[in-house]
């Protein structure tokens, strides 16, 4: 019984530690639902600074100071154009629209978004 907590205390304690220290591993996803439009990407931390200035130029949002520990249930951007949940941190992106509430072409932008971020964390 003491063995298998102490298994589990190390599980745990790694998997805290991985995500302190964040991991070189990049995962982009975007889906589409009749409920929602659904963009995320975990990367490394180390890009975070150029991800979120490119997120921040392609959805307008001069209004967020900083992208580092973000986390807006009901956000509209500052041009009015998309009402969406952000969560942002270092290495972690995370974006859903309602297809009803926003325009017709959110999710091609969306797509567009994805493809950019790709990019940025493609250079060096």
């Amino acid at each position: 019984m003491l063995l298998s907590f102490s298994i589990l205390g190390a599980v745990i304690s790694t998997s805290s530690l991985k995500e302190s220290f964040g991991n070189d591993n990049t995962d982009i996803s975007i889906s589409l639902s009749e409920k929602e439009i659904r963009f995320t990407a975990s990367y490394p931390k180390a890009k975070a600074k150029k991800v979120h200035a490119y997120v921040k130029e392609a959805l307008h949002l001069n209004d967020l100071p900083d992208m580092q520990s973000v986390e807006i249930k009901d956000y509209k951007t500052p041009d009015g154009v998309y009402t969406l949940y952000l969560k942002s941190r270092d290495g972690y992106l995370k974006l859903r629209l309602d297809p009803r509430r926003n325009p017709p072409e959110a999710f091609e932008h969306m797509k567009m978004i994805c493809e950019g971020v790709k990019k940025v964390l493609a250079e060096d």
